[in-house]
């Protein structure tokens, strides 16, 4: 009987585990539509970091061709990010599951309150 129960919690434990791993995952991606720049900017720095790091290894390059292949590389992660962060956009605009309502969205346009809005074209 020991053994089923501890069975049990674990099972529970692992369940536990997966709501709390999809809970910090849709934080996260609700902080980077928050925050796009910053994790693009993120992101370059890392991809730059991470390709200065391999590329010091390789011992046959000059140090200037490995700035430029390392910026490269960036760029080349920093665009592709770019291209998804447009595509996640899209989604949520297509499919209407954005959850900022236009009232809170900064990018629109609000006019002050009490005035009025002429009709456009008459």
């Amino acid at each position: 009987m020991g053994h089923v129960t501890h069975c049990w919690a674990r099972g529970r434990h692992a369940r536990l585990g997966e709501r709390d791993r999809k809970a910090e995952m849709e934080g996260i991606a609700e902080w980077c539509r928050e925050h796009k720049l910053r994790a693009i900017g993120g992101v370059w720095l890392t991809g730059m970091g991470a390709s200065m790091a391999y590329n010091a290894t390789q011992k046959s390059l000059s140090p200037s061709v490995r700035v430029i292949h390392s910026r490269i590389y960036a760029q080349a992660l920093t665009l592709t990010c770019l291209l998804g962060s447009a595509a996640a956009e899209w989604y949520d605009v297509k499919y209407n599951n954005n959850k900022r309502a236009a009232e809170d969205d900064p990018y629109v346009y609000k006019p002050p309150q009490g005035t009025r809005i002429a009709p456009v074209g008459r």
